[in-house]
């Protein structure tokens, strides 16, 4: 028996080399198939989602065109990001809200903070240098 499963797992391993495999959007989109799958007998919307989804996976996973697949896995990369970046920033602004005050820059728009209870202040935008008077 032992042997029977360590030579299917070789033939498994044969077989996937040159191949991309799982990733972090793989595995996102899975875990996206079993959330629809869930929700599919609630709402007929969703029957035929789960199903598309994991073709989707299935194909990315043993696909030859690694190229291609890294592509689309660093745009996914870039898209999360952002979305984490927002989150963690306003994660931030809630924990340190009683300690500072959170500013955007209206020349280049990026976030800066800086310390409650200074009164009327001047305040240089660190990337840009452009300077504004607020209220802490």
């Amino acid at each position: 028996m032992k042997n029977w499963l360590e030579d299917l797992q070789n033939k498994l391993q044969l077989w996937m080399q040159g191949r991309y495999g799982l990733d972090n959007l793989s595995k996102s989109l899975f875990i996206l198939s079993l959330v629809f799958l869930l929700l599919s007998p609630r709402s007929s919307i969703f029957n035929l989602m789960p199903l598309i989804i994991f073709a989707f996976v299935s194909f990315r996973s043993h696909s030859k065109d690694i190229a291609k697949r890294q592509g689309e896995l660093r745009a996914y990369l870039l898209f999360t990001g952002k979305i984490k970046q927002v989150w963690n920033l306003q994660k931030n602004k809630i924990r340190q809200g009683k300690t500072h005050r959170y500013f955007k820059c209206p020349n280049c728009k990026s976030d800066f903070r800086v310390p409650r209870g200074k009164g009327k202040i001047r305040i240089s935008c660190p990337k840009c240098g452009h300077q504004i008077i607020k209220r802490t």
